[in-house]
C-alpha cells in the first residue's frame, strides 16, 4: 500500500482513509476502509430501497449523488451512515468519491 499525502492509502481496490481517532458506538474509530470490491448488485440494490426510501431527490445519474454513495459505504466499510455524515468534510468527500470513482 502507499500512503497519500492527505493520509490516504490505496491498494487494488481498497481505500483506507485515516481520521482523528473518534469514539462511536463503544469503539474507536481511527480509518474507514473502503473495500470496493465488496459492493455487488445486492449492496446497490439495497441501498438504491434505502436512499429511497429516506426521501432523497435523485437529480440525475444515482452513482453521482452523494446520499446513495454514503449508503454505499457504509454497507461495505460496516461503518454506521451516522458516522460518516458527522465526518469532517474533507474526509466525506474522500469517503464519497472513492466509492463514485468505483462505481462510474
Amino acid at each position: 500500500m502507499e500512503l497519500n499525502k492527505d493520509e490516504t492509502e490505496t491498494a487494488e481496490n481498497i481505500v483506507i482513509i485515516k481520521i482523528k481517532p473518534q469514539k462511536y458506538d463503544d469503539k474507536t474509530i481511527d480509518k474507514i476502509e473502503i473495500d470496493l470490491d465488496k459492493i455487488t448488485g445486492k449492496v446497490m440494490l439495497d441501498a438504491e430501497r434505502e436512499f429511497a426510501l429516506g426521501r432523497n431527490i435523485n437529480t440525475g445519474i444515482l452513482q453521482t449523488n452523494i446520499a446513495f454513495a454514503a449508503i454505499v459505504a457504509s454497507k461495505i466499510s460496516n461503518v454506521d451512515i451516522d458516522f460518516l455524515k458527522a465526518m469532517p468534510g474533507k474526509k466525506f468527500s474522500e469517503v464519497i468519491v472513492s466509492v463514485q470513482g468505483f462505481l462510474m
